[in-house]
């Protein structure tokens, strides 16, 4: 399904790491303008006109296009760019591929020429939509929708990527171009490109996990992403937002349970399983979605191993800050596991809900208010970004 556009293209997510983006940015600008020892001189066009090899041209294109902003800055600009037009036009792709490479940064680049070097052979192509800040949005566009998978794939590795773009490298449905644009701190989304990830693409894993990790998501696409979590677990307190007394009371009673096996075996069932649990992560076989699996099952020991291995820390800290009366305790454990939002406030609300229902005895359901729904994504995206009141709790 296109993304159609609405207003959230003019309220999209700003870049994850501005910061980041800039140093990018000035990478690049610096690739195309660092002084160089070498200097175009006659000689270079004497050898270029009795030897006009292919090695010699793409040596050429490469020594000029590393001085072309020198040119660029002064009167000679007009031909210099007669000789840009020229190499870029040369029949061999190496020639072609050298310019590309050492003129992808400059900012005096012709958009004409930077147009068609973008919609050249992907070796040709990579370095300028990578690189090349002549290229705006339409070009950008444009080129996404025509060209191959390759070209899209490119762009979403730019320093800098506006919702609009996003939008169209989420239309291709590539899986790499999207978990790159998603891994990009520099990429914007709108409300409707991330609202389209959590729904159309609910059923791949690798996209999915990039996507929950994304800090300051949009309520609307935590909603759907939790429900996606709910689905993929058949765990109807999830999707339902509320909770039978009974089940409320089966968990506290697992709880309890662990809690006495761990003071009768002295603590042996808890380092096996711990083992197990590390032996897991090791494997790669232990994933955010397990521990709202073990909880969902009444496997409370798994679920609090599987939460101290992530975290790497032991498991009576685990515990302190598992079930602390400062329900920022619990935040900052989900933040050491790198859960994200939408993972923390599954958990947090089946915890929440199991407290709740054990005492109910005249609602056959417990709701999850509306209100702390809200407020614990606020609390969870206020502490990511604190490392410090985090790191007070380890």
């Amino acid at each position: 399904m296109a993304a159609v556009a609405s207003e959230a293209h003019h309220q999209s997510r700003p870049p994850r790491n501005a910061s980041r983006s800039n140093r990018k940015r000035d990478a690049n600008t610096t690739d195309s303008t660092a002084t160089r020892d070498e200097k175009i001189t006659p000689a270079d066009l004497e050898i270029l006109r009795s030897n006009p090899s292919t090695a010699t041209r793409s040596a050429f294109a490469a020594k000029f296009g590393r001085q072309y902003d020198a040119f660029a800055a002064t009167s000679s600009k007009e031909f210099a760019d007669t000789i840009l037009f020229h190499l870029a036009k040369d029949v061999e792709a190496v020639v072609r591929k050298a310019l590309a490479e050492t003129v992808a940064g400059s900012p005096n680049l012709p958009k004409t020429l930077a147009i068609d070097l973008a919609n050249d052979d992907i070796n040709i192509a990579q370095p300028i939509l990578e690189k090349c800040r002549v290229l705006e949005d339409p070009e950008l566009v444009g080129i996404i929708q025509a060209q191959a998978m390759y070209h899209a794939y490119a762009v979403a590795g730019r320093a800098e990527i506006s919702d609009v773009v996003s939008d169209a490298l989420i239309d291709t449905e590539n899986i790499d171009a999207i978990l790159r644009l998603l891994t990009n701190d520099g990429a914007q989304f709108s409300e409707q490109g991330l609202c389209r990830l959590a729904d159309d693409f609910s059923g791949v894993k690798s996209i999915q996990a990039q996507l929950i990790k994304l800090p300051d998501l949009p309520a609307v696409v935590v909603e759907r992403l939790i429900d996606g979590i709910g689905d993929a677990l058949e765990w109807d307190l999830v999707k339902s937002r509320s909770i039978e007394p009974i089940e409320a009371r089966q968990i506290a009673k697992a709880m309890k349970s662990q809690a006495a096996k761990a003071i009768a075996t002295r603590g042996g069932v808890e380092q096996a399983t711990a083992a197990a649990m590390q032996a897991r992560m090791t494997k790669g076989a232990l994933e955010p979605l397990d521990i709202l699996r073990f909880l969902r099952d009444g496997n409370v020991g798994k679920f609090e191993a599987a939460l101290a291995t992530l975290a790497k820390i032991d498991s009576k800290k685990t515990k302190r800050l598992l079930y602390n009366m400062d329900k920022r305790a619990l935040a900052a454990l989900c933040i050491r596991c790198e859960l994200g939002t939408p993972q923390y406030m599954a958990i947090r609300m089946a915890l929440d809900l199991a407290d709740m229902g054990v005492n109910e005895v005249r609602a056959s359901r417990v709701k999850y208010p509306a209100k702390t729904f809200s407020f614990i994504q606020d609390q969870y995206e206020r502490l990511r970004k604190d490392e410090k009141v985090v790191g007070q709790f380890f």
